[in-house]
Formats: C-alpha cells, sequence, structure tokens
C-alpha cells in the first residue's frame, strides 16, 4: 500500500518523495505590502482620529463655571481672575493637575488651594487662605495685610485684626507685600502682631509716632510705648503690667525696657498730643 502510494504522488506530482516532504515544511508566502497610497490613507485616518479626540478633551472638559470655597476676605472674582492668569488653567483635566498633583506656587493670599470635578466643566475651588492679621491706615485708604505682610484687601471700612496708624507705604500692590521706606517695618509689624498674640493683647489701636518715639499702643485711655525697638521681653512685661492699670488714663513707658528690669514707670495723663486733640474737639 505505501509503495503504490508512493508511486501514485510520483506520477500526480512529478515530485519525489523527499521533495514532498521538503514542501510540507515549507514557510507561507509573506502576504504583499501595502501600497503607498494605503499607508497615506490610514496615517490620515489616525490623524484625524487624535484630533477629534483632542478637540473633545478641550471642548468638555473646558471650564465654565467655578465654584470657590474657603475664601472669608477674598472676593471670588479676585481668585477665579488670579486663577484666569494661566490660560490653560481653564482645562479642567489641567487644572486637575496643576494644583492638586503638582501643587504649583499659589497666589501670595492663600495657604492651599485644591480643585475637584463637579462636572468635567464645572469645578469647584477649595481654598485656605492666610488670616488677615492687621489693617493699615494712610491718608490713602485703609490696606489689609496677612500673616505674611501681603496686601489682600484695600478701601475697606470693616476693620480686620490690629489697626495701624501714622505709617507711609511706597507700595500696596494687591496680592504683593506691603512696602515701607524702612524695609525693616514689615517685619516689625507683623512680630509685633505676634508677640501680641502670643500674649492675649488686643490693642485698640498701634501708632507709629516716628524715628524719636516709635511704636505706641492705646488699650482704650491707656497707652504703652514700646520705642522704635519691638522686642518680646517688652510684650511680655506689658501684659503683667496692663491688667493693675487698666482703664487708668496714663502712659506705661517701656522704650527701654530689658529682660530683668524690676523698674517700670506709668505716667498718668494723656499724652500731650492726645490732650490738644480733646482741646481742638472741645473747641469746635
Amino acid at each position: 500500500m505505501y509503495i503504490r502510494d508512493k508511486e501514485q504522488l510520483e506520477a500526480e506530482f512529478g515530485l519525489t518523495e523527499e521533495q514532498l516532504r521538503r514542501n510540507l515544511h515549507m514557510a507561507p508566502k509573506k502576504p504583499e505590502k501595502p501600497s503607498a497610497a494605503y499607508r497615506v490613507l490610514h496615517t490620515i485616518n489616525v490623524l484625524l482620529r487624535v484630533v477629534i479626540a483632542v478637540l473633545l478633551l478641550l471642548l468638555i472638559f473646558r471650564i465654565q463655571n467655578i465654584d470657590v470655597q474657603g475664601n472669608e476676605n477674598i472676593p471670588d472674582e479676585q481668585i477665579v481672575a488670579w486663577m484666569g492668569e494661566d490660560t490653560k488653567a481653564y482645562n479642567s483635566l489641567y487644572a486637575l493637575y496643576k494644583y492638586n498633583i503638582r501643587k504649583e506656587e499659589l497666589n501670595p493670599a492663600l495657604q492651599k488651594a485644591q480643585i475637584g470635578f463637579k462636572l468635567p466643566w464645572s469645578v469647584k475651588m477649595k481654598v485656605k487662605e492666610h488670616p488677615a492679621v492687621a489693617m493699615i491706615e494712610t491718608n490713602e485708604g485703609h490696606y489689609v495685610i496677612n500673616d505674611q505682610g501681603v496686601v489682600i484687601a484695600s478701601q475697606q471700612v470693616e476693620q480686620y485684626g490690629t489697626l495701624i496708624s501714622g505709617l507711609t507705604p511706597t507700595s500696596t500692590a494687591l496680592f504683593k507685600k506691603i512696602a515701607f521706606a524702612d524695609e525693616g517695618t514689615t517685619d516689625q509689624i507683623l512680630s509685633l502682631i505676634k508677640s501680641l498674640d502670643n500674649n492675649m493683647l488686643e490693642p485698640d489701636e498701634v501708632r507709629w509716632r516716628g524715628d524719636e518715639e516709635g511704636w505706641q499702643l492705646r488699650f482704650g485711655s491707656t497707652w504703652a510705648n514700646l520705642g522704635t525697638v519691638i522686642t518680646e521681653e517688652k510684650v511680655q512685661e506689658l501684659a503683667a503690667l496692663y491688667p493693675e492699670v487698666k482703664n487708668i488714663e496714663g502712659i506705661i513707658h517701656l522704650e527701654y525696657y530689658e529682660s530683668g528690669d524690676e523698674i517700670v514707670r506709668f505716667e498718668q495723663g494723656l499724652p500731650a498730643y492726645e490732650e490738644d486733640e480733646t482741646e481742638e474737639e472741645d473747641e469746635e
């Protein structure tokens, strides 16, 4: 049977058994390469799909509504305007990456900002502000500063924190650090406010009386002169003495106080300039 099959194969195909065995193990025929026109059309198709996908992302995730939460002193409009300074941030996916992942440097008025989705085109921005600590009173208006010395509001009627008068700023640009001719003035203000807070003192007013007299604090009808240099020791001593003279018209003199001094002078009566102002009001 085998011999007959062999002979039949050789007769039908004109091949020997060995040649037939080799043909059975030959590799399949390679497909023909696509034509140049086909490759061009395929590339255009892929590019069109990519362009359509990008356009959909830009349109669907373009922010149309921002719900600002957590702000107390800075209006929503100002936070939205600051966010809009980066035009790419109007894409909600980019905004999510920028504020939640990359954590880019924030507006100086803010400690923290996070983006959350409501809809692809509607987001909520949750912020945490640096606290407002003082209001600087000038002839041009009132400027609210935070605990970094940054101006966060101007021309406010409501008082924010400690009222400070007698100073003339050289720069009051919004969301920039307030500046004075003496570069150390801002740091002195922040240091004084921090010391007052640490010692639970809340003056009605803080005045700068010039390079000779320095800083003066008013608690009702009681005054405290701290001089041109503010120290933690002076404020601590004031916190210890004030309850003894509270509601008494007079001045606590701490201009030259140093740690360890046992005597602090208390002068009864209003400061001279306050008496002059009182007389002028009486005459009117």
